[in-house]
């Protein structure tokens, strides 16, 4: 059975697979933030910002839960 947890994964490449993941959310969310400034500074509206973040959120929300979905199919790229 897999763990849902990264520590306790003992398959090497499910533990790249979980590690891959979490780094999509981060990714997902420095461009949350980094957008969020941007737009703070150009006088957008909360609504503005919320519909980005919102967006943002989607996105990078379905990408961690297709690379979680199909572990099998994750390709690791520095492994060659």
């Amino acid at each position: 059975m897999r763990s849902p947890w990264l520590y306790q994964e003992r398959d090497p490449n499910l533990e790249q697979v979980a590690i891959g993941a979490g780094a999509k959310a981060g990714n997902g969310l420095l461009l949350a933030l980094l957008g969020d400034l941007m737009l703070v500074d150009s006088g957008a509206s909360g609504a503005d910002r919320l519909v980005f973040a919102g967006a943002i959120l989607a996105v990078f929300s379905l990408a961690v839960v297709v690379i979680a979905s199909r572990p099998e199919d994750v390709v690791i790229a520095y492994k060659g």
